[in-house]
């Protein structure tokens, strides 16, 4: 499987529409650096996320719920739905493959609830 592009919108600490495209054809390798709190993670959590619907990483505390959907969006829209979008392409065995993932959460009040998941 090769990883083509990684969309995000309203993700993590991503408040407008990103997009990572991959190295392809004869440049086989991506560097993904930058300084702490630059989103390497979050870019890497995106990918997890969007392949596996997994919310949550290992280095993640165990006690406390992992939110995906952007907080600023989710203060500026207190009371109403919010979703965070994360769209992979990828190539396996010749054919070009798009998978989306989309979660819905609002905050009401201090209090975030996760609304749901849709594939």
């Amino acid at each position: 499987m090769k990883i083509n592009k990684l969309s995000v919108e309203s993700f993590r600490q991503f408040y407008d529409p990103q997009e990572v495209k991959f190295a392809a054809g004869s440049k086989n390798v991506t560097l993904i650096i930058g300084a702490n709190g630059a989103g390497k993670t979050g870019i890497f959590r995106a990918m997890i996320y969007g392949l596996y619907g997994h919310q949550s990483l290992q280095q993640d505390d165990s006690d406390s719920k992992v939110h995906l959907v952007n907080f600023e969006r989710l203060q500026e829209n207190t009371g109403r739905p919010v979703s965070a979008k994360v769209s992979l392409e990828f190539e396996n065995e010749g054919k070009t493959y798009q998978l989306v993932r989309e979660i819905a959460e609002v905050m009401q009040g201090e209090k975030i609830q996760e609304l749901g998941e849709k594939v």
